[in-house]
């Protein structure tokens, strides 16, 4: 069976503080984006339909998949602002400000735009 049909068949309403919540019949995940409850479904039917063009590496999340080609590519949109440090994704970025800084906050982090 397709992850649609499965989603469609699995997915419950509850309707909580005039906001719709879908929530997995199998675990009980919800959340109120039907795009997040069709990603989460790929946990359950194993699922990869996010493939990487430069090796075989697949994945069930489209965010999984944007991390590891930076893999390839070098791609480092995330950079400090207290010194010349660069990164792929911004976590490894808020352990560096903590690390090397002393501090870490949301404002902190500049993520670089794409040209």
């Amino acid at each position: 069976e397709d992850i649609y049909s499965h989603s469609v068949q699995c997915r419950s309403v509850v309707k909580t503080d005039d906001r719709k919540h879908l929530v997995c019949c199998i675990c009980k995940y919800s959340t109120y984006s039907w795009a997040n409850l069709k990603s989460h479904t790929f946990f359950h039917t194993g699922e990869k339909p996010f493939e990487c063009p430069y090796c075989d590496y697949r994945t069930g999340h489209k965010t999984s998949l944007v991390n590891h080609i930076r893999t390839h590519t070098g791609e480092k949109p995330y950079k400090c602002n207290f010194c010349e440090y660069k990164s792929s994704q911004s976590g490894p970025l808020r352990y560096h400000i903590k690390l090397k800084h002393g501090q870490i906050r949301e404002n902190m982090l500049t993520k670089t735009r794409r040209n």
